[in-house]
């Protein structure tokens, strides 16, 4: 089954802070991203996430862009550490930045940090990580994250 084949648990009456969540267009995931209570955001953006800019500023949220995602991941570690609810924003390909510092700190600790990840296969070098994505976070029994593809 594909993402784009998964209804949207969050919009058929889940409660906030069952994970996943799947989006299917900037307004759901804006939606969640209030409804989450998220106060700390940081990541890379891409052109899916593009959105996710204005809608920290325009909310005067904490935010702190990376240059790699794993970057990002130790950002949102120290925030949670610090008491906030941190979002972390990738594109689905920047998740194998990822595995070391989810298997290594985040899981071992039971740190809740929230993925956006943009879902993509395509153009071509977005294939292979766009179907397998999932599956690596199921692999590593990590469920904290919101799954975003515009339809």
């Amino acid at each position: 089954m594909t993402v784009t084949e998964k209804r949207n648990p969050h919009l058929d009456g889940q409660q906030n802070g069952e994970y996943p969540i799947y989006c299917f267009s900037q307004e759901q995931a804006k939606n969640v991203l209030v409804e989450e209570n998220f106060d700390f955001y940081t990541g890379v953006v891409d052109t899916e996430l593009g959105f996710i800019r204005d809608f920290v500023k325009e909310r005067n949220l904490l935010h702190c862009p990376a240059t790699i995602e794993s970057e990002a991941v130790g950002i949102a570690f120290g925030a949670w550490l610090s008491g906030k609810n941190p979002l972390v924003y990738i594109q689905n390909l920047g998740l194998a930045h990822c595995i070391e510092s989810l298997s290594s700190l985040v899981i071992p600790c039971n740190a809740k940090i929230t993925f956006l990840i943009s879902h993509r296969i395509s153009p071509e070098h977005h294939k292979i990580m766009g179907e397998i994505d999932e599956d690596i976070l199921e692999m590593l029994n990590y469920p904290h994250y919101i799954y975003y593809k515009k339809d």
